[in-house]
């Protein structure tokens, strides 16, 4: 999936760089994998694989071992995204990776014990093409993921031929560039086992009160036509509830969620000047639940099996209901009138 545009961080490297591949000397990320699976040997690089890593474009970096990092757009892995990792249990767990591009994500979590990753991607809406990054760090790192380059968000449980399967879903970098974000949460939600977790990340508006999200058509988010939303924190926050997941945590730079806008962002306010609010990126997790949901009227056709609600149905039940629906919309407006 395309991504935004993000500040790269600055990595410290040796002098001796090549094109694409860099010795670096420490990475904000856990130890590299530089042996077999299989056989818990240590391997060396195969001259014409660092060749192959060189020669490619990245966004990811990754840490193939052997002092070669692949030379990513977006910097190191994000901090945040590597917090909530280190409070999952991924032993054993079934994996979906969403918008994977090249991989990091899929192979930290098989890194950290998962039994089974399957990693998608929709190349057909990257920014650039023609980049096997996915299978060359596969190959580099002796993965076992399955790798499904053709499948967007909406069509996982068709395509992957997907049940209630998957224990970690990893959401990161895709809902903003998404029109219908509350439906691929649904898709996700269908894939998922009841306790699964959902590790979402992307782009906010700091804000923790205000539920809304502004959507960009005509406008462009950071110059960016693939970004159609920018929810708030609390916006976000309420698209994954109302998806039938319990939010768990949520991770976002130290001090900077919930902090006040600056003096110069609420002269701007003052002055009706149009901007987006202070934009940050923000992690939560979430898991999947089964339960009754006050604040739906009527079933979700694409939730409905997670959805405890009992609701009527045509029938003699059916005019009741209604009538005691129009009788406490009566008694509302009354109570206003009479406060009038």
């Amino acid at each position: 999936m395309v991504r935004a545009k993000r500040r790269l961080s600055v990595v410290r490297c040796s002098a001796a760089t090549a094109v694409g591949v860099r010795s670096c000397s420490a990475l904000p990320f856990t130890t590299p994998q530089r042996f077999d699976r299989l056989t818990g040997i240590m391997l060396d690089m195969e001259p014409n694989l660092r060749d192959r890593i060189a020669s490619l474009k990245w966004v990811h970096t990754i840490d193939f071992g052997n002092g070669i990092v692949s030379r990513g757009q977006w910097g190191p892995p994000n901090p945040l995204i590597v917090r909530a990792f280190s409070e999952i249990d991924f032993t054993g767990k079934k994996v979906l990776d969403i918008g994977c591009w090249d991989g990091l994500w899929s192979f930290e979590a098989e890194r950290r014990g998962a039994r089974e990753v399957v990693a998608t991607d929709y190349t057909s809406q990257r920014s650039f093409q023609g980049q096997p990054t996915f299978a060359v760090a596969a190959e580099a790192l002796h993965s076992r993921a399955k790798y499904h380059p053709d499948v967007s968000v909406y069509d996982v449980k068709e395509k992957l031929q997907a049940g209630l399967d998957f224990d970690v879903v990893i959401f990161c970098g895709i809902y903003y560039h998404l029109k219908n974000p509350l439906l691929a949460l649904a898709r996700l939600r269908e894939v998922m086992k009841e306790g699964g977790i959902l590790v979402v990340e992307g782009a906010v508006i700091n804000n923790l009160a205000e539920t809304s999200a502004r959507f960009f058509y005509r406008e462009r988010l950071h110059r960016d036509a693939s970004n159609w939303w920018l929810p708030t924190v609390a916006c976000l926050r309420e698209w994954v509830e109302c998806s039938f997941f319990d939010v768990l945590k949520e991770y976002g730079p130290p001090g900077d969620l919930g902090k006040k806008p600056s003096v110069k962002r609420r002269i701007k306010a003052l002055l009706n000047i149009k901007e987006c609010g202070h934009i940050t990126r923000y992690v939560l997790t979430a898991r999947a639940t089964c339960r009754k949901d006050p604040n739906y009227s009527f079933p979700d056709d694409d939730l409905r099996p997670f959805d405890l609600n009992e609701y009527p149905i045509e029938g003699p039940n059916w005019k009741w209901f209604k009538v005691r629906r129009l009788g406490k919309s009566l008694l509302g407006k009354a109570k206003m009138f009479g406060r009038a």
